[in-house]
C-alpha cells in the first residue's frame, strides 16, 4: 500500500487505459474512502483522512469512522428553498428523543454517534418528502432478520463546494442555467481545484451510497466482524421513537 493511500485518485494514469488499470482506479478510491478520518479532537474537519493512522483502525474497540462516514449527509443540503450554508464541516444534529438518550456506548472520541433520522425529510427535488428506508427503492428493503435496512447518501467535499458554489441546491437554480445561453451547468472541475478545497478534497464529483443494517451485539456477533460498523441511533418513522444500535454497512 502506498504511503499516500489516503488520496482519493482524480483519474486513471494511462492515457489508453485498460481494464486493470480502472480495476486499480477503483479499489484505490475504495481504500481512500475508507480510510480513518481525523477526529476532531485532533483538529480533523468533516471528510478529513487521517494521514498517519491506518485503514481499519479502531480505539476503544470501536472502529473509527471512514471518511465517507464523515461526508455531508444529502437531506442537509438538498433542503427544500434553503441554503445549506457556506461551510462542509456542519455535523447532522442529534435531536429529539435521540439526543435525550446520551451516548454510554463505543463511540471514537470526538466523533458523534451515527444518526439516522427515518423520518420524513423534505427535499428540493421531490414532491413527497423522502426517508431513509425508501430513497432508493419504492418501497423498504428488509433483511433476513426482518429489519429493514437504511439507505444512506453520503457527499464529498468536492461535490458539496460545486452544489453550493454554483447554488444548485435550488431546483430553480439548475433550471435557470439550462435556459441560459449555453444550456448547461457549470462544468464540474475534475481535479476539484479553484474551489478553495484543501488539498486532500481536491477530487471529482464523489457520493457515497450505504446501506445500513441493525445488529444486535451478542445475537449477531458471529457475523458482526465481517461489516464495517457504527453505534448510533436511529429514529423511527413516527419522528419521537428513538433506538440506540449497532449499524453495519
Amino acid at each position: 500500500m502506498s504511503s499516500n493511500a489516503w488520496q482519493v485518485p482524480v483519474d486513471v494514469p494511462a492515457q489508453t487505459p485498460t481494464q486493470t488499470d480502472w480495476l486499480n482506479f477503483g479499489w484505490q478510491t475504495f481504500v481512500a474512502l475508507d480510510w480513518p478520518a481525523l477526529s476532531p479532537n485532533s483538529g480533523g474537519v468533516m471528510g478529513q483522512p487521517d494521514t498517519s493512522s491506518t485503514i481499519g483502525a479502531m480505539t476503544n474497540g470501536a472502529i473509527v469512522p471512514a471518511i465517507w462516514n464523515t461526508f455531508r449527509d444529502v437531506s442537509t443540503i438538498m433542503l427544500a428553498g434553503a441554503d445549506p450554508g457556506t461551510t462542509f464541516n456542519k455535523p447532522t444534529v442529534i435531536a429529539g428523543s435521540c439526543a435525550a438518550l446520551g451516548s454510554g456506548n463505543p463511540v471514537v472520541a470526538g466523533f458523534q454517534p451515527q444518526y439516522i433520522d427515518n423520518s420524513t425529510y423534505p427535499t428540493a427535488d421531490a414532491v413527497l418528502p423522502r426517508s431513509y428506508t425508501n430513497e432508493v427503492f419504492t418501497g423498504p428493503l428488509v433483511d433476513q432478520e426482518g429489519w429493514y435496512t437504511f439507505e444512506q447518501i453520503f457527499v464529498a467535499p468536492s461535490e458539496y463546494a460545486y452544489i453550493q458554489g454554483n447554488g444548485y441546491y435550488l431546483g430553480q437554480n439548475q433550471v435557470k442555467a439550462y435556459q441560459g445561453s449555453t444550456h448547461s451547468l457549470v462544468g464540474f472541475p475534475r481535479d476539484g481545484q479553484g474551489m478553495n478545497l484543501p488539498s486532500w478534497a481536491q477530487y471529482g464529483a464523489l457520493e457515497v451510497k450505504a446501506t445500513w443494517r441493525v445488529l444486535a451485539p451478542v445475537a449477531d456477533k458471529n457475523v458482526i466482524s465481517r461489516y464495517y460498523t457504527q453505534w448510533g441511533y436511529f429514529m423511527q418513522a413516527d419522528g419521537t421513537t428513538c433506538q440506540g444500535r449497532h449499524c453495519s454497512a
